[in-house]
């Protein structure tokens, strides 16, 4: 099958992510029709050349990556993360997972793992990134 219209059918399916999909080739999802034998169970590998873009593009979640995304500059993600008044690092996770729900999301260009992000861009460490030790 092409890769057009192996990713339509794919997209059909509403899986959610590249777990689901594994899980769904093995034939681990009873919900679901068994895999076509022409769509291949490793598209990035077969469709590499051909049209590949991304799990979020062949399952039609959307998800990039958080390596592919394009960070926002340290000083401006340090003020967001501020701006928001958490008190540490466990709350700075549920804000991520989207458990603050008085906070508006964590918009996309903010990454979960600051520490990783900015480590040699100005990574401080957690309470510089958070505010807290120049909180009262």
């Amino acid at each position: 099958m092409d890769f057009e219209e192996a990713r339509e059918f794919v997209r059909n399916l509403k899986l959610t992510c590249k777990n689901e999909w594994t899980s769904y080739c093995k034939g681990e999802l009873p919900d679901k029709a068994l895999k076509p034998n022409d769509v291949p169970a490793t598209p990035n590998i077969t469709y590499k050349d051909s049209g590949w873009q991304g799990w979020g593009d062949w399952l039609g979640t959307g998800t990039v990556p958080q390596k592919s995304m394009k960070d926002r500059p340290f000083e401006e993600a340090r003020e967001f993360a501020r701006s928001l008044e958490l008190g540490s690092v466990s709350d700075w996770k549920k804000y991520c997972k989207g458990e603050h729900l008085e906070k508006s999301p964590k918009p996309d260009d903010l990454p979960e793992s600051p520490n990783s992000a900015y480590k040699d861009k100005g990574w401080i460490g957690w309470n510089d990134w958070l505010g807290t030790n120049t909180r009262k």
